[in-house]
């Protein structure tokens, strides 16, 4: 129920940022990320090799010299419009959402990375590489956030009603207090969004202007 937006790390042409929304970095044990909007955020990369100045949205790292494996997941995330620059340009090859660097980090073996039922672009491992998405029943096209409100989800949005309501710490109520879950399509099956907020809004209406037929003389 955390809505993560608008930040950056590091300093444009200067210094490079860890993770513009978080850096998830752990020496051994869980980290379990429920129900989060993490948008909008921004990491600077002077050069633009690992972790360091990668991850406009998250960077997933373990600890150098960890003693246990690191398990990270994410379950009904929205993760989406973060991006890498560097003074000022986007790196369009960088990791914008999400950096997986969580074994070049040099942690211990077997350490983890699990993403399902969350809306993210990419995920690209330390070295910039393109990684396919893991786990399953995640989402790549847009979130469609609402125009009258921020970061909460219009009504034909492919975020709503697409969670998994049986994720383990799935909270009760929402970011505004909202119970979860809530049948935001209306097809009779409460199911839990995506991200942050449960309630959902009417998308715009599609206004269309009709012009009346001019004629002359007797017509």
């Amino acid at each position: 129920n955390n809505l993560i937006y608008d930040n950056m790390a590091g300093t444009d042409g200067t210094y490079s940022g860890f993770g513009g929304g978080l850096l998830l970095s752990g020496y051994a044990g869980s980290i379990d990320l429920v129900n989060n909007t993490i948008a909008d955020n921004t990491a600077e990369a002077v050069d633009a090799q690992g972790p360091s100045g990668n991850g406009g949205g998250i960077v997933v790292m373990t600890e150098t010299d960890s003693w246990n494996p690191l398990s990270v997941t994410l379950r009904n995330c929205i993760v989406n419009n973060n991006q890498v620059t560097s003074n000022g340009s986007t790196l369009e090859n960088a990791a914008g959402d999400i950096s997986n660097a969580i074994v070049a980090s040099g942690g211990a073996a077997g350490s983890t990375l699990d993403i399902d039922y969350c809306n993210y672009q990419a995920l690209r491992s330390q070295d910039g590489a393109i990684d396919p998405l893991l786990g399953s029943q995640n989402l790549t096209a847009p979130p469609g956030f609402s125009l009258e409100m921020p970061y909460y989800l219009a009504r034909s949005s492919v975020c709503v009603d697409a969670g998994d309501n049986n994720t383990v710490h799935m909270p009760a109520t929402d970011l505004d207090g909202q119970p979860r879950p809530q049948d935001g399509d209306s097809d009779g099956n409460p199911v839990t969004n995506m991200g942050c907020y449960e309630q959902v809004f009417a998308d715009p209406f599609p206004w269309n202007l009709f012009l009346p037929a001019i004629t002359s003389g007797n017509e």
